[in-house]
């Protein structure tokens, strides 16, 4: 319909494409949901120059990393996180064959660190928000192996202590100070700053956004970096005001 947004985007696009002398690959242009709310669930009708609809699909790959989208279930990574544990086990015969020509230990953890980790690593802000403990729990096994592998006899059963003795740290401990750096990196960016602007949410009015008055250090990270954690700044009767004022909105 002409008051769909998304066509109107569209169009717009297709008449930039024309005016700069370049053609969408309609055959390769797809649609896919990524709202959960029950009220939004349903697949858009967006068509191309020619008055075709787009193809509506649940799962695709873009820039490398495969996405699986859905109205009800919402975006999943499992499958690409999948993907970066077979990879990194495939890799995992460079710190064999290296061990047994009798390479230094301090030389397989270069190796480990920059050629077998950081398939363990790719994009770690898209997904690590949305991880499950099982996922998370196979990742670290992968590195327990590794660990095995590169100190050999002098290895213990203990993971903690495998790590302290090669100065590593949990990789669950590493996601979290790489979204934290990316993070911190984006907020200064002039432009790209806008995704932590709680006016770019839209909760559909079925939600409010409540944040403590002193501001976030961690930029909402799973744990506080000051001693007194920033959400003890938002007071009980600030929540209940919201919670009451969600509840008049909702009635109407």
């Amino acid at each position: 319909p002409n008051s769909n947004q998304l066509q109107k985007t569209i169009n717009e696009i297709e008449s930039f494409t024309k005016t700069q002398q370049m053609i969408i690959n309609e055959k390769k242009t797809k649609t896919a949901v990524f709202n959960t709310a029950i009220s939004k669930d349903f697949y858009p009708q967006i068509r191309d120059s020619k008055g075709d609809l787009y193809e509506n699909v649940d799962e695709f790959k873009l820039l490398g990393v495969e996405i699986v989208s859905h109205p009800r279930s919402g975006v999943k990574w499992d499958k690409f996180i999948q993907k970066c544990i077979r990879k990194t086990y495939s890799k995992m015969w460079i710190l064999k064959r290296l061990v047994e020509a009798g390479v230094t230990i301090d030389d397989l953890l270069m190796v480990y660190v920059s050629r077998v980790r950081i398939h363990l690593e790719q994009h770690i802000p898209l997904w690590n928000f949305s991880i499950s403990k099982n996922l998370s729990d196979k990742i670290e096994r992968v590195q327990k192996m590794c660990l095995f592998i590169i100190l050999g006899p002098v290895a213990t059963s203990d993971y903690l202590c495998n790590l302290a003795i090669l100065d590593l740290e949990p990789l669950v401990i590493r996601r979290e100070k790489i979204c934290k750096k990316f993070a911190a990196k984006t907020f200064k960016h002039p432009i790209h700053r806008n995704i932590f602007n709680i006016n770019e949410f839209e909760l559909y009015d079925r939600g409010i956004i409540i944040e403590p008055t002193s501001g976030c250090d961690c930029y909402f990270g799973n744990s506080c970096s000051r001693e007194k954690s920033c959400m003890y700044d938002i007071s009980v009767q600030d929540v209940l005001t919201n919670i009451a004022s969600l509840n008049k909105n909702l009635k109407k």
